[in-house]
C-alpha cells in the first residue's frame, strides 16, 4: 500500500519532559529572555508569497485540536497511536503551546485559507525545535511544507533541531532539502536518533543565520 504524503511527520524530541521543575524553569528564564517575547495571539508571523504563519489565539484552541486530530491520524501510519473511546487521539501538550513561554503555536494559511499548523519550542539548552508540523492534504505536493519549515526556522535565527520518523520518507526529504538550503549544506544529520517518546528516526541540527541586512540598515 502506498503511503500518503504525510508532510507533517515532525515530532517533539522532548516528549518525555512533561513538566519542568521550579529549578529548571528558573534556569530557562535567561534563555527565554534572550529570545524575545512570545508572539501575541493573532500576530502575523513570517510569510512567503501566499503562505504565512499566524499565531494561534487561545479561543482558537478547538480549531488547533481539530487539526491535531488529522495530524495524529496521519502519523498513526508510522506509530502505534490508538484512538480513545471517544474516537480521538490524545496530545498532552496542546494547552502548553497556547500559554507557556518558550512555546509557539502557528496556523498555516495559504491565500488566507487555513492549511495546517506548526508548533515550535525552545529547549532548556537554548535550541529551538520544530515539534509538530502539519499541512492538510489539499496543500501537499506543492512545496507548502517546505515553505512552512523554512519560515519556522527564520522566525528565530540561531540553533534549531527537528526529528523525523525513519518510515516517513517524504518528511525526511523535506527536512534535508530545507536544512541544506538554510545553511548551504552546513548542518548535521543524526541517523538512528531516538525521540523522547522512544521513536527511532533521523535528527537534524542546524544554525540558521541572521537575515542579511539591506544597504540602509547596514549604514544606520
Amino acid at each position: 500500500m502506498r503511503r500518503p504524503p504525510a508532510v507533517g511527520a515532525l515530532v517533539d524530541l522532548g516528549r518525555g519532559l512533561r513538566r519542568r521543575s521550579g529549578t529548571a524553569r528558573a534556569q530557562l528564564r535567561p534563555v527565554l529572555a534572550g529570545r524575545g517575547p512570545h508572539p501575541q495571539p493573532g500576530t502575523e508571523g513570517p510569510a512567503d508569497g501566499p503562505v504565512r504563519l499566524v499565531a494561534v489565539c487561545r479561543d482558537e484552541r478547538a480549531v488547533l485540536h481539530n487539526l491535531m486530530q488529522l495530524y495524529r491520524h496521519d502519523l498513526s501510519e508510522f506509530r502505534d497511536y490508538e484512538l480513545s473511546e471517544r474516537g480521538t487521539y490524545a496530545y498532552d501538550y496542546l494547552d502548553l503551546y497556547l500559554r507557556e513561554p518558550g512555546r509557539e503555536a502557528w496556523f498555516v494559511r495559504v491565500e488566507e485559507r487555513l492549511a495546517g499548523f506548526v508548533l515550535t519550542r525552545i529547549r532548556d539548552d537554548g535550541v529551538w525545535q520544530v515539534s509538530e508540523l502539519f499541512v492538510a492534504r489539499p496543500y501537499r505536493r506543492q512545496g507548502v511544507g517546505r515553505v512552512v519549515l523554512r519560515l519556522a526556522f527564520q522566525s528565530h535565527p540561531g540553533r534549531w533541531a527537528c526529528f523525523v520518523d525513519d518510515l516517513n520518507e517524504t518528511s525526511k526529504r523535506m527536512c534535508t532539502d530545507v536544512a541544506t538550503a538554510a545553511t548551504d549544506g552546513d548542518y548535521r544529520e543524526q541517523p538512528g536518533a531516538t525521540s523522547g517518546a522512544g521513536f527511532v528516526g533521523t535528527g537534524y541540527e542546524l544554525t540558521v543565520p541572521e537575515p542579511a541586512r539591506g544597504p540602509s540598515e547596514a549604514s544606520s
